[in-house]
């Protein structure tokens, strides 16, 4: 069972990676970050429990950074959907995810989720009224084809979570497997469905600096 636990539960974990390609394109340097560190601390969780041992830390430790950063990356692709065109609101919505997701996380601690759902709920809200009150021309450039693929895998994904959440025996972890590729699956054609608005300004630093344009 340890094998078959290791295969569906971390090694699914792989699913995530061609997202992580849809993220650089958009030079989201925050959200690659979350993205990178999300998947390495679930993937260390997924092998601790898959191998019965602790990798470097407890893996309930694994754990709980994975949901942080979980609840960070969902809130930032929320904010993503939300097509803003104001760059400083949007790193600001992106710094208060972690932030609200770390101090949300220790409040529910294991046994509630109550504050968690909240902060998701009050993304979700965010991003459907930025869609709503979009003009025709930008929303004419959402691809809704890939956004109604990605809204479809979520719910789909949602239906495992339930079942985990119920505390479904599963001792192979194939239910672990199912959410990560569902999950992986709605934020690759999420991210896809919603080009950038917001321009990235001075983003490009230039290789280099004349001194007699140091001191002017």
């Amino acid at each position: 069972m340890g094998v078959a636990e290791f295969f569906l539960s971390a090694c699914t974990d792989a699913a995530f990676i061609p997202v992580l390609f849809q993220v650089a394109q958009r030079r989201r340097h925050f959200e690659l970050f979350v993205g990178i560190l999300q998947l390495t601390s679930t993937f260390m969780y997924n092998c601790s429990s898959a191998l019965g041992t602790s990798l470097f830390i407890h893996g309930i430790q694994w754990h709980f950074i994975s949901d942080v950063l979980t609840l960070t990356y969902v809130c930032c692709l929320l904010v993503h959907c939300a097509g803003g065109h104001d760059e400083n609101i949007n790193i600001c919505l992106r710094y208060i995810s972690f932030t609200c997701a770390w101090i949300f996380k220790y409040r529910d601690s294991w046994d509630s989720a109550v504050w968690e759902t909240l902060l998701i709920s009050i993304y979700v809200a965010m991003a459907i009224y930025g869609y709503v009150s979009q003009d025709v021309n930008r929303k004419k450039q959402y691809d809704s084809g890939s956004l109604q693929i990605g809204g479809g895998i979520m719910v789909f994904g949602g239906v495992f979570l339930l079942l985990d959440f119920a505390n479904l025996k599963d001792s192979f972890g194939l239910l672990d497997g199912c959410m990560h590729v569902a999950g992986a699956g709605a934020a690759f054609f999420m991210w896809k469905a919603v080009p950038t608005f917001d321009s990235k300004k001075n983003d490009d630093l230039p290789s280099r600096i004349s001194t007699s344009t140091m001191f002017v």
